[in-house]
């Protein structure tokens, strides 16, 4: 896998070197091979767009790019052309997660040998790293443009910028205006894709935040602060809102702005926090007292407010990326629910075995009454979802992985199934994975459809996602930057995975 030169990986390299020296690094790269033509015939074509599917389309390719796309009986398919039969089969954008950690653990727990080679293999070919450790990132993206290591282009934030904390290689903390200014500014000189904001910023720290990154022309995404209401965030030049549910109420920001109950719940979750920081807090007590918040604030969504939330998102092109793969699975809803063992083994070992054990202690832990609840909070954050959705929000797919039971690239395909489930069509599911994520995460010049002149990073499907979205599980084969990996070469790909994470 090691000699196959990925493409994509450059794009990824933006943050290392800037637009204008990613053609004389492509130029540059040692032993790099040109990628083969490719005629992808008989396909049917669903482009990424809100056209419908078109059959009986050969999609022509050409140094890495899309260079044509005609209809069969027109097609002039070059002679040197490698050919794959598109017949009976349905080609999309290469898929794109909103929402991943790549360097949030310790690389012995998150070896770049099995989380990037999943994410190609489950046809996720651009990720935006939502925070962690710049240089690893970077040590990432270098490998992968170099063509040792499989894997995605990767967008990142460098460390979080959060509240007052002891600084990490993760986390970048500030206490106030000054810090904030100082942050961001460090950032940028080490030439972050955007800035990730984090739960515990004060509001002075956080405009500060989003000011200082108006300077310096980058992004701003993340968190609803706990100290700000969503109305100020999305009014606040801040690009996305990360979350939705009260699986952890710190990360519903969303949902606390807009409850009848929010004065109260905020005092509340305060209290809380203020009880976690005693010397010997009473544990079971602050336990409760939190999950009666979940209670509370699930059963006090104001529509009224809700609805004026959502037209603030809309109007100021605020994208919610909602991660309901991330917190659906946080908390057992039955005794036996449980991660998928087959996915499972696309983790390394060691976290796989403390995740298995959290489980086995959360579900035997769990009352009725207490999975009674983490249904109903499931239950609630995907009407939530839907309810964003027909107001207009954008909404992206995006997984939080790799945390919370979750493997980098199947959970993706979980996510597109939870957005069918608050009502998205399957179509607009797919949208949500490769346009709306493209246009979030600023690569519309070269992803996100099937377009000529865009990259030639497809997924080719044995079903008809737009019929059944669990049909984005069914790959054939991944073209990445014009290279085929078939059907073979995935299993073998996640074979050697599989091989890594048990070492």
């Amino acid at each position: 896998m090691s000699g196959l030169i990925r493409l994509v990986g450059l794009v990824g390299l933006v943050g290392l070197v800037g637009l204008s020296g990613l053609v004389g690094l492509l130029a540059s790269q040692p032993g790099r091979a040109a990628s083969p033509t490719l005629a992808i015939t008989g396909v049917t074509l669903i482009d990424g767009t809100d056209g419908p599917a078109r059959p009986a389309m050969t999609v022509i390719v050409r140094d890495g790019r899309v260079a044509a796309i005609v209809a069969d009986a027109a097609a002039r398919v070059p002679t040197d052309a490698v050919m794959v039969d598109g017949t009976g089969r349905f080609l999309i954008p290469a898929l794109i997660d909103a929402h991943v950690h790549l360097t949030t653990r310790p690389e012995g727990e998150a070896p770049p040998a099995v989380l990037m080679p999943s994410l190609v293999a489950h046809g996720v070919l651009a990720v935006r790293d939502m925070g962690g450790d710049l240089d690893r990132v970077n040590t990432i993206r270098a490998a992968i443009a170099a063509g040792t290591l499989s894997g995605p282009a990767i967008i990142t934030p460098g460390p979080f910028v959060d509240g007052p904390q002891d600084a990490s290689p993760t986390v970048s903390p500030v206490a106030n205006p000054v810090e904030a200014v100082a942050a961001v500014r460090a950032l940028a000189a080490r030439r972050v894709d955007f800035i990730k904001i984090q739960a515990g910023l004060s509001e002075p720290a956080w405009r500060a935040t989003v000011a200082a990154a108006r300077a310096a022309r980058l992004p701003v995404a993340g968190h609803v602060p706990e100290a700000l209401s969503a109305f100020d965030i999305v009014t606040g030049e801040q690009r996305s809102v990360e979350h939705v549910s009260p699986a952890l109420p710190g990360d519903a920001g969303l949902m606390l702005s807009v409850s009848s109950e929010e004065a109260a719940l905020r005092a509340e979750l305060k209290s809380i926090a203020e009880g976690w920081s005693k010397p010997e807090p009473d544990r079971p007590a602050l336990r409760a007292r939190n999950r009666e918040v979940q209670r509370r604030l699930i059963a006090s969504i104001d529509p009224e407010r809700a609805a004026a939330l959502f037209t603030a998102m809309r109007e100021h092109d605020v994208a919610a990326v909602p991660t309901l793969a991330w917190s659906n699975g946080l908390l057992p809803r039955s005794k036996d629910d449980w991660p998928d063992t087959a996915t499972l083994a696309l983790v390394p070992r060691a976290v796989r075995e403390g995740w298995l054990k959290r489980r086995q202690t959360q579900a035997a832990s769990a009352s009725e009454a207490d999975l009674s609840l983490n249904q109903a909070i499931a239950t609630a954050s995907i009407a939530f979802v839907g309810q964003m959705h027909r107001a207009g929000v954008s909404v992206v797919a995006g997984t939080d992985s790799f945390d919370s039971y979750l493997p980098l690239g199947a959970s993706l395909h979980a996510e597109l199934a939870n957005l069918v489930a608050a009502g998205l069509t399957p179509r607009q599911a797919l949208l949500a994975a490769t346009r709306e994520s493209a246009r979030l995460l600023g690569m519309t010049k070269t992803r996100g459809t099937v377009s000529v002149g865009k990259l030639a990073d497809l997924v080719l499907l044995d079903r008809d996602p737009t019929a059944d979205i669990t049909a984005t599980r069914r790959i054939h084969a991944v073209v990445q930057g014009g290279r085929v990996l078939d059907r073979n070469a995935l299993d073998r790909m996640l074979a050697d995975v599989r091989t890594a994470a048990d070492r």
